[in-house]
Order: structure tokens, then C-alpha cells, then sequence
């Protein structure tokens, strides 16, 4: 540790000799007669406020002297902004903001504070004007995140209580709005919501080319469409687009974006080509439809190409609307799609003429996939079917019969029926379908090399004993079976990979969970089959990730 002690003493003897220079000064003066009051105050008061400069210099230098005085601006512009969100969240309409105190840490922080434009560049309309425009000044000139809501019109900012008021809020928003790159547009469809508002933005809205909107964000399940202007808005940066809402009130934007969420209702396949044919630059699409039309006139449709489209998910379509939709869609470039499909449980056991189930939508399009995957949890309601193909493809079906404890598996005998292309087949399910139907898939299924199992003990028992068939050999073109994760007795397992051999058809590759073979049963096996793998862990497919359809527990075990 340095010792202070000299620097401290050489101080004292400084401010001591200093105030006895004064004192004899100051009173030499009083006794000059061409010296005037009036100047010495002067001069004493000039000194005072030297001195007061001083003092708040040793307390910036003290500010500096704990470990976040010493901090760089970097480092406490990122503290500051992870501050400002914070704020962020807990800004309402009932809750003001309230700057975090941070802010007022120290001078240098202080400092930070006032000349980061980056802090300033998030706010929530309307507010205050004196805070608004503390915003505008603080920002300078960068691009804006901006949120406005209409949530309730007697909770306006006292400066905008009036017309006058009101009409200088959206004269600023409009100088605003060229700077403005994402935008939340809240409109709520309560009572006591603040609609002159909503009407006023969404005008003003179409009179300025929105040059730097690259992100759109709306939320409007009003049923005012009749009372609301046409929505047309000049957005040449606009890449991301988000909709939630009556699709009346949605607004046509510029034809470059690229990622688009929708969330609409009573949209038939018609009326979502239609809105789709809008957007030819999409490579993301998410769309839900929450209140499916009950009957859709079937007729012909315009196909809508979307030649960039790698992501596709579609939510709540009956199966032959499904079908309508994806089958007028061309997109060349896809890699994944999440179709979301339900069924009123009376049709899914009658099937209505010109309706389809599950089997139908699955088995036409089995002709152009290599690999089928059948999961469902044993707590879940809804069964998940996955398509495959060799080049990385992937296009999952989320199936539920409504109403209903518990969605069945599609009947196998009835996809068995479909032209197919099939070399992998993977039973991700507690319980597996009847022996029939088993028998029936793996028999049309000829061309099938690599089995994946993940069931029940049984259940396991009793899809060895279908491929143990004879005199014809089922999928006698088998060369993997993996049977990671599932419990089973090694005697019955070997009886199954001797029958292949004896057969002619051995496996070439077993694939079990690491340590689930001892040393003796392994060099059993090992001369049984071409290769075993033993899988240290149990890899997350794809399929059982269910944070992509908004069921936020994933799978797991």
C-alpha cells in the first residue's frame, strides 16, 4: 500500500500558507483607499467559485477511486443498456418509466448517460412531451425502436388532453417517422381504448416514405375495419413483418420482406395464397390461423411462387385445406415446414366425402420423401408425423383430433396403400400400432434400410416378431437398427439379428445406448452383425423440439 502521509502533510502546509497569503492580502486591500469594496468582493467571489471547481474535481477523482470508477465507457455503456431494458419491460401505461439509477452512479457514468444515443433510442408513445423530447435530443440522429398503444384513452399524457396537444404529438411523430427502423403498433380493441389515436397514426403512417422501417410489428383484433383509412405504407427497408389480427386491418407494405408472422382468423386457402402472392421475397413464413372456417368451397387456385423460401410453418388447417395450400405453393428452395393440423373427432372416424384424414394428406406425399418418423409423448395429446428426405428436407405434422383425451396414430395399413420411396422408418411412440398394421407398412415398405425404435419393452417384442415373418422376409433390405433408448432383454434382441442371419440378410450396423451390453453379449453381437454402436448420449432430433410450435417444455427422456 502507498503511504499518504507526506503528500497529505505537503497539503496541509499548501492550504495553510495559502490562507494566511489571503488573509494578509485581503487586508492590505481594505487598507489601500484606491482598492474599492466593490472590486474585492469581486475578487473574493471569483475565488470562490474557483474553489468550488476544485472541490467537485476531487470529488470526480474520488468518484473514480472504487473499482466502477474505473471502469471503461465501453463496459458502462453496456451495463447501462442492460439497465435501460430492464426499464424497458416495466414502462406502462400505469407504471412510467423510471430511469434506473445507474444513471446518476457518478459523473463519468452520468457522462455516459447524456452523450450515448444508443440509451435513447427505445421509447413508448405517447408520452410526455417534455420526456419525449428528451428522447429526440439525446438519440441525435440514429435509427429508433419505437412502441405505440392505444390502451386507454383518459390515460394520455396531460399535454395531450386537448386538440392542440394531440396535434403537435403526431406532427412530431411524423418528423419521426423517416428515422424510425422498428416499429410496434399495440392497438387495443377494449373499452375506454384510445381509437382517435390509432386512426390518427395509421393516416399518418401512409403519408411518408418509412426509409429506414426495417421491422414491423401490429396488433389489431378490432372489428372497425369499415371506419379505418386504407392502409398503405412505403417501406423499401422492410424485412421483417409480424401481424396479429383481423386481416382487414393488415396493411400492404413494400414486396421485399423476407420474414413474415401472421396471426389471423377465418383464413381459408383462398385467402392465404392471396395474402401469401404479396410477399414473393419470403424465406421465413409463420402463420397461424386461429379460427379455421368450418367450410371452404373447394375450387381451383392460383399457384403462388415463392422461389427464397427455405422455412415454412403453417398452424390449425383441416387436412384437405392443408393440402390445398401447400400443393399451389412452389417453393423450390424449402428445408423445413411445420403444418399444424387438426380434425373434429366425428370426421376423423367418418370421413366425410371430399375430406381428408391424416392418411390421406400423409400418403400422397410419401412418393417424394426417403425417411417417415411417427412420434407422440405419452403425456400429450397431439401425434407428430416427419417427413425426410436424403437431401436434408424435413417437413413435420402436427396432428390433433378435437375434441378428445388422446389423438391415435395414423392407420398404417391405409399409408401402406401409397406409392413410396421409403428407406427410413423411425417409431419415436410409447405404444406401437397393431401387429397388423405393422405388418402391413414394413411389408409395402420394401425398400426400408435403417429402422429406428424408441417404445415400450412389448412393444418392442412385438415388432421383432413382425420382421421375424417368413417364408417372405420383411424389408429385406434392413442394414441399421437402432434401438437407442429403448429397454429390451439381449437374449430376445440376439434371437432377432441370428433369424437375419440365417436368413442372409444380416444387419450391418446395431445401434444400442452406452452400457446397456456387457463385454460377453457384445462379442456376441459383434459376430452377428456387421458393426454395434454404442450411443454415448441421446442426441434432441429435430421432431422433439417443441419450442417451434409454442409448446415451450421440450421432450426430453
Amino acid at each position: 500500500m502507498t503511504d499518504t502521509t507526506p503528500a497529505a502533510l505537503q497539503l496541509a502546509d499548501f492550504c495553510a500558507t495559502f490562507e494566511k497569503d489571503t488573509v494578509d492580502k485581503v487586508q492590505s486591500r481594505l487598507l489601500d483607499p484606491s482598492f474599492s469594496n466593490e472590486t474585492l468582493r469581486q475578487g473574493l467571489q471569483e475565488m470562490r467559485e474557483r474553489m468550488e471547481r476544485s472541490v467537485q474535481l476531487l470529488g470526480n477523482l474520488e468518484n473514480q477511486c472504487p473499482p466502477v470508477g474505473r471502469f471503461s465507457d465501453e463496459l458502462i455503456l453496456n451495463i447501462l443498456r442492460y439497465c435501460m431494458d430492464e426499464a424497458h419491460s416495466e414502462w406502462t401505461d400505469d407504471d412510467p418509466l423510471e430511469f434506473p439509477g445507474a444513471f446518476s452512479l457518478c459523473w463519468k457514468w452520468r457522462n455516459v448517460v447524456i452523450h450515448s444515443p444508443s440509451l435513447w433510442s427505445r421509447l413508448r408513445l405517447p408520452v410526455k412531451r417534455n420526456l419525449l423530447e428528451l428522447f429526440i435530443e439525446r438519440s441525435a440522429n440514429i435509427p429508433l425502436e419505437i412502441e405505440v398503444d392505444n390502451w386507454d384513452r383518459n390515460n394520455r399524457p396531460e399535454d395531450m388532453q386537448d386538440c392542440e396537444g394531440v396535434e403537435a404529438f403526431c406532427n412530431t411523430f411524423l418528423q419521426l417517422l423517416p428515422r424510425v427502423s422498428h416499429l410496434h403498433l399495440e392497438w387495443n380493441d377494449g373499452q375506454g381504448a384510445d381509437n382517435d389515436l390509432r386512426y390518427k397514426i395509421v393516416h399518418l403512417m401512409g403519408l411518408e416514405e418509412l426509409t429506414s422501417l426495417k421491422s414491423l410489428e401490429i396488433t389489431d383484433w378490432n372489428e372497425d375495419s369499415d371506419d379505418l383509412p386504407d392502409f398503405i405504407i412505403d417501406t423499401p427497408a422492410l424485412t421483417k413483418f409480424v401481424f396479429g389480427g383481423d386481416s382487414a386491418h393488415m396493411p400492404q407494405v413494400s414486396r421485399n420482406v423476407t420474414d413474415f408472422d401472421c396471426d389471423c382468423a377465418d383464413l381459408g386457402p383462398r385467402e392465404m395464397l392471396a395474402l401469401l402472392s404479396r410477399h414473393p421475397q419470403l424465406e421465413i413464413l409463420d402463420i397461424s390461423n386461429a379460427d379455421p372456417p368450418a367450410y371452404v368451397e373447394r375450387g381451383t387456385y392460383s399457384v403462388v411462387s415463392l422461389p427464397k423460401l427455405k422455412s415454412l410453418c403453417v398452424r390449425s388447417f383441416l387436412p384437405t385445406d392443408m393440402n390445398d395450400l401447400i400443393k399451389n405453393l412452389h417453393i423450390p428452395s424449402w428445408r423445413t415446414m411445420r403444418l399444424s393440423i387438426f380434425l373434429d373427432e366425428s370426421a376423423a372416424l367418418n370421413h366425410p366425402q371430399g375430406e381428408w384424414g391424416i392418411e390421406e394428406f400423409l400418403g400422397h406425399r410419401l412418393f417424394s420423401f426417403d425417411g417417415i418418423i411417427f412420434f407422440q409423448k405419452a403425456s400429450r395429446f397431439n401425434f407428430y408425423y416427419t417427413l425426410t428426405t436424403k437431401s436434408g428436407q424435413e417437413m413435420h405434422v402436427k396432428f390433433k383430433v378435437t375434441p378428445g383425451p388422446r389423438t391415435p396414430i395414423a392407420s398404417l395399413s391405409k399409408l401402406s396403400s401409397y406409392p413410396n420411396t421409403l428407406t427410413s422408418v423411425t417409431f419415436d411412440i410409447p405404444k406401437l400400432p397393431t401387429t397388423f398394421d405393422l405388418t402391413q407398412a414394413l411389408s409395402s415398405w420394401s425398400n426400408i434400410t435403417c429402422i429406428q425404435v424408441r417404445t415400450e419393452k412389448t412393444h418392442f417384442v412385438r415388432l421383432l416378431k413382425v420382421l421375424e415373418q417368413e417364408p417372405e422376409i420383411i424389408c429385406p433390405l434392413l442394414e441399421v437398427f437402432d434401438c437407442n433408448g429403448t429397454v429390451f432383454q439381449s437374449s430376445r434382441l440376439g434371437r432377432f439379428l441370428r433369424f437375419r442371419k440365417r436368413c442372409g440378410k444380416p444387419l450391418h450396423q446395431l445401434r444400442v445406448g452406452f452400457g446397456v451390453l456387457d463385454t460377453s453379449t457384445m462379442h456376441k453381437f459383434q459376430a452377428l452383425v456387421g458393426e454395434v454402436d454404442e450411443v454415448q448420449t441421446l442426441p434432441q432430433p429435430s421432431y422433439r423440439d417443441m419450442k417451434v410450435w409454442g409448446e415451450l417444455r421440450e421432450l426430453y427422456g
